[in-house]
């Protein structure tokens, strides 16, 4: 069937040889016999699935360190906001 995926036996290891991108364009160009067509289509959209999947749980974790970085500026803004409370009580109590 496809010349440079001879010896392979299960035909998604012949979508792997192939790539994405090459069975899209035997879908294209009516190159699968019915059988094979439901199976490359729904190979492409298992790799489609978890394509999506790894960009959402790399989103997840961006967002994951995000959330630390503002609970740690927060902290420090905490920090700050208690040094400025006692400048301003020294300086009140300076003026006396």
């Amino acid at each position: 069937m496809f010349s440079d995926t001879r010896g392979i036996n299960n035909f998604h290891e012949v979508l792997e040889v192939l790539g994405e991108e090459e069975v899209r364009k035997w879908i294209a160009q009516h190159g699968f016999p019915e059988d094979e067509l439901r199976d490359a289509e729904e190979w492409l959209a298992e790799k489609a699935r978890k394509r999506q999947a790894g960009m959402q749980h790399r989103q997840e974790l961006r967002a994951d360190k995000a959330n630390r970085i503002a609970r740690k500026a927060n902290l420090i803004a905490l920090a700050v906001l208690a040094f400025s409370f006692v400048a301003i009580i020294v300086s009140v109590v300076a003026l006396k």
